[in-house]
């Protein structure tokens, strides 16, 4: 059976103390990430930190920096160099 870091990472440091340290949560970038509906499913069953979006429909840009501010939308995706 696979676990996801969160639930694994109490059982390998018992298992090996040099695992101690926390373990770091994913960096996740978002593709046509429209109103973010998936990032908040991605962020919450893995923990992870959100880096970046790629949206372009400016309705859904607005919802992204309102509730993820500080984190970039890199726009259109055929457009990124």
């Amino acid at each position: 059976m696979i676990y996801p870091v969160s639930t694994a990472a109490p059982y390998l440091r018992a298992l090996d103390p040099s695992l101690a340290a926390p373990l770091r949560s994913p960096l996740i970038g978002s593709l046509c990430s429209g109103y973010g509906g998936l990032d908040l499913g991605v962020q919450a069953a893995l923990g992870g930190t959100l880096a970046w979006h790629a949206e372009v429909d400016p309705n859904a840009s607005r919802i992204l920096a309102r509730h993820w501010p500080g984190v970039p939308n890199l726009g259109d995706i055929t457009a990124v160099d």
